[in-house]
C-alpha cells in the first residue's frame, strides 16, 4: 500500500471549516458498544484504494460506522467452523458430517456433489428489484442455493472425513482451519505437520502434543510460543531447545530442567521420576509448570522478523498494524490468521494466501485480489463483492455458490457491459439504503451464534444474544453407541493399564458430563509417548486451550523491567512479569 504523504480531512473546529492531518474519531454505532475508534488518513487511503469501480465509475467505500472489534464480530457471525452434525446429502441421500444441521431451510449437498456437474447454481439467478434493500434480496437467494456440508475440496482429502475448513489432509480427525497435515487429531489451525494432537497454532511440526504457537518442534509436549525444540515438555518462549522441561525463555539449551542446566546423564534422571503415561503424574507436572511459569518474566509480543508492525504472533510482517497471527503480509490492518503473501487487505479474518486489495472478509483464500464484503471466497477470485461461498469468480455481484463465473449478480449472468451498470446503479442504490460499505449483517448469519467463532472471540450468554436479536441453536447430544459408559474419574491411572476395546467404550468427561470416545488411532498415539486417556471433552479441551491464549486486544502497560510504555497481549491488571522487545532480548541473549 503506498503510504499518501498528504491528505486533507475536512472537519468542523470551532464552527469554521479547518483542514487538519490528524486521526478523526468515531462513535460505534452498535447500542451496546458505542466505542470511540480511530479513522487515519493512511485509513481513508485504503478505503478509496479499494473501492470497486463499475463502467469506469468509482463506488467510493465510506469510512466504517463500527468499531474495529464489532466488524470482527460480525464477520465471525457468519462462520461455524466446530459445530458438525449427522444429516443426509439432500441430493443424493448419502449420510455426512454437515456444519449445517437438519432443518435448515436451504439444501445441503455432501461437497463431493456440490462441486460436480449435478446442479447449476446459474438456475437460481433472479433480477435486482431496486424497490427494496440487498441483503434482503441476498438472503432470499442464499435461502435456495444449496451449500455444501462442508469448507474443503474433498480432492484433497484421504481418510478425513470429519474436518472442516480444512484441505490437504491425510488420516485427520476433527482438525479445523488446517491444511497440508497427516494424523492429526483435535487441532485448531495446524499447517503442514504429523501426528499432532490437541495443538492450536502449531506449524511445520511432528509429534506433539497440547502445543500452541510453535514452530518446528518434534516430541513436544504441553508448550507454548516455542520454536525449533524437540523432546521437551512444559517450554514457554524457548528456541533450539532439546531435552528440556519445565524451561521459560531459554535459547539453544540441552538438558536443563526448570532453566538449570544439567549433564545428559543427570537430566535422564531427574525426568525418570516423572512417568507421563500416568494421569496423577501429568496433573503434578502441569501445576509444577504453571507455578514455574507464574515466576518468570513474558515478552510483550510474540513476533519474529517485523518491521513497523502492531499485534502479536506476526512473523515476516511489514507495515502490518492491529493485526494477530499473521505471516508474511505487508500493509495490512485489522487482520487475524491472515497468512502467506498477503498486501493492502483491512479486516480480515481466518485465511489468505496469495491476496491483495481484501476489505471486509471472512475466510477467503488463494489466489485473490480486489474483493470487498466476500464470505469464503477462494480460488483465484477477483474483483467481486458481496459474495458468499463461491470459488474462481471474477465480476460478480451479491452472489452465492457459483464457480468459475464472471459477469453474475444474484446468481444471473450477463454480459460485460450489463454487469458494469446495472453495478454501479445497485452500489447506488446500496448508499441510499446506508448498505454499501457494510458487511452481511449480523441477523443474516445461517448458524446459532454459540456455534460460530464469534463465541470464541466474544462470547455471550443466551440471553444476551436473544436481546441483540440473533439466534441460538441449542445442541443435542448424539446417543453414542457404545459397550459401556464409564467416568473419567473411573478410568485407570496409567495408559498401561487401559485395555483395546476402551474404542468401544465412551468416557464421561469429568467436567461437562458429555460422552466421548477413544478412537484406535488415538489411543496407539498415547501409548506411544506415554499419555494418559484425557478425562475432558473434545470440545472442552478445544475451549480451554482457546482461553488460556492471550486475547486479540492491545493494552499499554510498563514494562517490568525498565518502565517504559509498552503495547501487549497482557492486559494491565494481569499479574504475569511483561518485558519490552529491548529488555526481552537483552535478558534471553
Amino acid at each position: 500500500m503506498k503510504i499518501l504523504t498528504i491528505l486533507l480531512i475536512k472537519v468542523q473546529t470551532g464552527g469554521n471549516d479547518g483542514v487538519h492531518l490528524s486521526h478523526m474519531l468515531n462513535i460505534c454505532r452498535n447500542s451496546w458498544c458505542k466505542q470511540p475508534f480511530d479513522i487515519t488518513p493512511v485509513d481513508l487511503a485504503f478505503y478509496d484504494k479499494v473501492s470497486p469501480i463499475f463502467s469506469g465509475k468509482k463506488a467510493q467505500i465510506p469510512s466504517p460506522t463500527l468499531c474495529p472489534d464489532c466488524r470482527k464480530q460480525r464477520r465471525l457471525i457468519q462462520a461455524n467452523m466446530y459445530s458438525l452434525w449427522k444429516r443426509k446429502c439432500d441430493l443424493t441421500g448419502k449420510e455426512m458430517m454437515s456444519r449445517y444441521p437438519t432443518e435448515t431451510p436451504f439444501p445441503v449437498y455432501h461437497a463431493t456433489v456440490w462441486w460436480s456437474d449435478a446442479w447449476n447454481p446459474l438456475s437460481y439467478g433472479r433480477d435486482f428489484d431496486f424497490s427494496r434493500p440487498f441483503f434482503q434480496q441476498f438472503q432470499e437467494l442464499r435461502s435456495v442455493v444449496p451449500q455444501a456440508n462442508i469448507t474443503t475440496t474433498y480432492d484433497t482429502l484421504e481418510n478425513s472425513e470429519y474436518i472442516n475448513y480444512a484441505s490437504y489432509l491425510k488420516n485427520c480427525y476433527l482438525v479445523f482451519h488446517t491444511s497440508f497435515c497427516e494424523d492429526c487429531m483435535y487441532s485448531v489451525g495446524i499447517k503442514r505437520s504429523k501426528n499432532l494432537v490437541d495443538c492450536l497454532y502449531t506449524y511445520d511440526s511432528e509429534r506433539c502434543y497440547e502445543c500452541t504457537n510453535c514452530w518446528n518442534c518434534y516430541d513436544v509436549r504441553f508448550s507454548e510460543n516455542s520454536r525449533n525444540c524437540n523432546n521437551s515438555w512444559f517450554l514457554r518462549g524457548c528456541m533450539g531447545c532439546s531435552e528440556c522441561a519445565f524451561c521459560t525463555n531459554l535459547v539453544n539449551k540441552n538438558n536443563c530442567f526448570m532453566n538449570k542446566q544439567y549433564s545428559k546423564e543427570e537430566y535422564e534422571k531427574i525426568m525418570k521420576r516423572y512417568p507421563t503415561g500416568s494421569y496423577q503424574t501429568l496433573e503434578s507436572m502441569r501445576e509444577k509448570g504453571l507455578e514455574f511459569f507464574r515466576n518468570s518474566f513474558v515478552r510483550a509480543t510474540e513476533g519474529h522478523q517485523n518491521e513497523d508492525t502492531s499485534g502479536d504472533q506476526l512473523y515476516f510482517c511489514q507495515n502490518v498494524h492491529d493485526s494477530f497471527h499473521v505471516e508474511q503480509a505487508r500493509d495490512c490492518r485489522f487482520c487475524e490468521r491472515f497468512y502467506t503473501n498477503c498486501e493492502d487487505s483491512y479486516d480480515v479474518d481466518q485465511y489468505g494466501q496469495n491476496a491483495a486489495l481484501l476489505y471486509e472478509c471472512e475466510c477467503c483464500g488463494a489466489d485473490l485480489y480486489a474483493l470487498t464484503f466476500c464470505a469464503k471466497v477462494r480460488n483465484s477470485s477477483s474483483r467481486s463483492s458481496y459474495c458468499d461461498h463461491c470459488f474462481g469468480i471474477r465480476d460478480c455481484f451479491g452472489c452465492e455458490g457459483l464457480r468459475g463465473k464472471q459477469f453474475c449478480i444474484l446468481n444471473k449472468q450477463y454480459t460485460e457491459e450489463e454487469y458494469g451498470r446495472l453495478a454501479s446503479k445497485i452500489a447506488g442504490h446500496m448508499m441510499a439504503t446506508k448498505e454499501w460499505g457494510e458487511f452481511f449483517p449480523f441477523e443474516l448469519s445461517l448458524f446459532g451464534y454459540n456455534e460460530t467463532i464469534a463465541q470464541e472471540y466474544f462470547p455471550l450468554t443466551e440471553q444476551e444474544v436473544e436481546k441483540r436479536g440473533w439466534s441460538w441453536r441449542e445442541h443435542t447430544e448424539e446417543t453414542l453407541k457404545v459397550q459401556r459408559l464409564i467416568p473419567a474419574s473411573k478410568l485407570p491411572d496409567s495408559i498401561s493399564e487401559i485395555p483395546d476395546d476402551i474404542i468401544n467404550w465412551a468416557v464421561e468427561c469429568e467436567d461437562t458430563k458429555r460422552p466421548f470416545r477413544i478412537t484406535k488411532q488415538e489411543l496407539e498415539f498415547y501409548r506411544s509417548v506415554p499419555l494418559p486417556i484425557p478425562r475432558i471433552h473434545p470440545d472442552e479441551r478445544r475451549r480451554r486451550r482457546s482461553i488460556a491464549c492471550n486475547p486479540s486486544k492491545l493494552w499499554n502497560r510498563p514494562c517490568g523491567k525498565c518502565g517504559k510504555e509498552m503495547e501487549t497481549t497482557y492486559a494491565p491488571e494481569r499479574p504475569e512479569v511483561v518485558y519490552c522487545e529491548e529488555c526481552y532480548l537483552k535478558e534471553v541473549y
